[in-house]
C-alpha cells in the first residue's frame, strides 16, 4: 500500500456522521458530455436531499459542485476518474486512476471502495539505478517519479552494503507495500538481490542499463512492472483465500464477515466493485440492516461500509470485478484465526432481528457456498 497515498485518502475514508456525498465521474466524450450527465445526476442528488433537508441547504451543499462539474475546463481522462466528496464545511476533488462508471452514493460515510482499489494497485516503488559507479534513488507510483539522492559508490565494501544503508535511511524496508526495482548491470544483479533478501526486501530486476537520458523510460517500465506484481498478487490473494476455505479461515458470509470486520479479526478482506448491496451496518456490534434497495441518506452499499471497518482496523482490502472472485461471490474474507463466536450472526429486516446460530460451523451464505 501506498504511504503517501494512504494518508491523502485517509480524511475521506475515515470520515463518518452526519450526509456524506461521494460522486464519481468517468470519462467522457466530451466536455459538453460531462456537463450534460453531471446536471442530470445533480438533480437526482437534489431530489434525494430534499427529503431530508430544507432547500437552502441542499442549495448550499450543491453549489460548489455545479460550479466545478459544470466548468467546461475539467478534463477526465481516459481510464481515470473524478471523485468529489461534499459533506458540511468539507470538499474534496481528486482524479483517481482507477476506471468506475460514473454513479454516486449519499450515507453517513463516503463510498470508498474506488479509492480502496487506488490503494491496492498504485502501489509505492523505489528504484536503485547504478550508473558509472553511482547510485540513484528514485521513488515513484502511477502518478509521480522523483529522485531522493545520489550516492558514491567508492569501494566493493559500499557496493556490498547499498540496501543496508539504504535501509538505515528510512528509504527502504521490509514491508509487502514497497516494492523495489534494480537497474544495474548483470555482474551486478545477484549481490543487490542477495542484500535485499537477507533483509527482507522485495527487489526484481527492472533493467540493465541507466543513464540520465531514459529516465522516463525507467519510469515507464517501473509502474508496467508495479502493475504486472499487483495482478500477481491478487492471483496469491486467491489461492490464500482457497487455503483459508479449506481450514475453515475463509468464509463468503456476509454476516459472519461483517461481526469479524467489526471485531478487527479480518486478516483480508475480498470485495466485488461492481456489486452494491444496500442497508445499514453497526460498526460496534457488527451487526447488519439488509434493505431492497437504497432507502435514506443513512444506508450505503453495505460492502463499502465493510470494507471500511477492515481497512481501519489494519486488514488488508483487495477490490476486484465480481467474475474474478471465486463462483463471483461479492464477498469474501480471510479470518486472523478460526473464531467458533463468529458463527452466531443477526438478521433484521425492517423492525425484527432474527437471531441465527450455526454450530456446526458450516458456511451459511446469503450468496451461495
Amino acid at each position: 500500500m501506498n504511504q503517501k497515498i494512504k494518508a491523502k485518502l485517509a480524511g475521506i475514508i475515515e470520515s463518518s456522521s452526519g450526509v456524506h456525498l461521494s460522486l464519481y465521474l468517468n470519462s467522457p466524450r466530451s466536455g459538453r458530455d460531462l456537463q450534460q450527465k453531471s446536471s442530470q445526476i445533480l438533480l437526482d442528488i437534489e431530489a434525494q436531499l430534499l427529503s431530508e433537508l430544507d432547500p437552502q441547504s441542499v442549495r448550499s451543499f450543491l453549489s460548489p459542485i455545479r460550479d466545478i462539474v459544470m466548468d467546461g475546463r475539467v478534463r477526465i481522462e481516459k481510464g481515470m476518474s473524478l471523485g468529489i466528496f461534499r459533506k458540511d464545511n468539507y470538499l474534496r476533488v481528486l482524479r483517481v486512476p482507477v476506471n468506475t462508471k460514473t454513479f454516486y452514493s449519499l450515507a453517513d460515510n463516503f463510498h470508498v471502495k474506488p479509492l480502496l482499489k487506488w490503494l491496492q494497485s498504485d502501489r509505492e516503488f523505489i528504484v536503485l539505478a547504478i550508473e558509472n559507479g553511482i547510485l540513484h534513488v528514485f521513488s515513484g507510483n502511477s502518478q509521480s517519479f522523483s529522485r531522493l539522492l545520489t550516492l558514491l559508490i567508492r569501494s566493493e565494501a559500499d557496493q556490498e552494503s547499498v540496501i543496508k544503508d539504504l535501509s538505515a535511511r528510512g528509504l527502504i524496508h521490509p514491508s509487502h507495500s514497497q516494492r523495489v526495482f534494480i537497474v544495474a548491470s548483470q555482474n551486478l544483479h545477484i549481490p543487490l538481490l542477495d542484500q535485499a533478501k537477507q533483509n527482507g526486501i522485495d527487489a526484481s530486476i527492472l533493467g540493465t542499463q541507466f543513464s540520465e537520458g531514459n529516465i522516463a523510460e525507467v519510469f515507464e517500465a517501473a509502474v508496467e512492472l508495479s502493475k504486472f506484481k499487483s495482478k500477481v498478487s491478487f492471483l496469491n490473494s486467491l489461492r490464500e483465500l482457497e487455503l483459508g476455505f479449506k481450514n475453515r479461515l475463509a468464509t463468503s458470509n456476509i454476516f459472519q464477515i461483517a461481526k469479524a470486520a467489526a471485531a478487527g479479526k479480518v486478516k483480508k478482506l475480498i470485495i466485488a466493485e461492481d456489486v452494491f448491496i444496500f442497508g445499514r451496518f453497526n460498526r460496534e456490534t457488527g451487526g447488519l440492516a439488509l434493505h431492497p434497495m437504497d432507502l435514506n441518506l443513512e444506508d450505503d452499499c453495505l460492502l463499502d461500509d465493510i470494507a471500511q471497518a477492515v481497512h481501519e482496523n489494519g486488514g488488508e482490502v483487495v477490490v476486484a470485478r465480481k467474475k474474478d472472485l471465486p463462483k463471483a461471490r461479492p464477498i469474501v474474507a480471510i479470518f486472523e484465526q478460526r473464531d467458533e463466536d463468529l458463527n452466531a450472526f443477526s438478521i433484521r429486516s425492517g423492525n425484527a432481528i432474527i437471531e441465527t446460530q450455526n454450530p456446526g460451523g458450516n458456511v451459511i451464505s446469503l450468496f451461495g457456498t
